[in-house]
């Protein structure tokens, strides 16, 4: 009896997953406005200036300001901790 190769296991890609936000489309113009903000900000987190950022940050909120939501202008770059300080403040 021959060996037998194990059968090649073939990686399907997982549908995006559906929220409110996304509505099961990749936001490409948020990715853009993010990396516009990382870039400004050296990818330093401009709150501490100490760890490195990880997170674009809409100063005005989405909810209020949705003119400003692409306004890079309107982003702060931010490592987790202080992220999660400036939406507890």
């Amino acid at each position: 009896m021959p060996f037998e190769k194990p059968t090649k296991r073939v990686k399907t890609r997982r549908p995006m997953k559906r929220t409110r936000m996304n509505r099961g489309k990749p936001n490409v113009p948020g990715i853009e406005w993010a990396r516009e903000v990382e870039r400004r900000a050296g990818g330093l987190c401009q709150r501490c200036q100490i760890n490195p950022g990880v997170h674009a940050h809409h100063i005005a909120p989405r909810a209020r300001r949705p003119d400003l939501i692409l306004d890079v202008k309107n982003g702060c770059w931010l490592c987790g901790p202080c992220h999660l300080y400036v939406h507890a403040h």
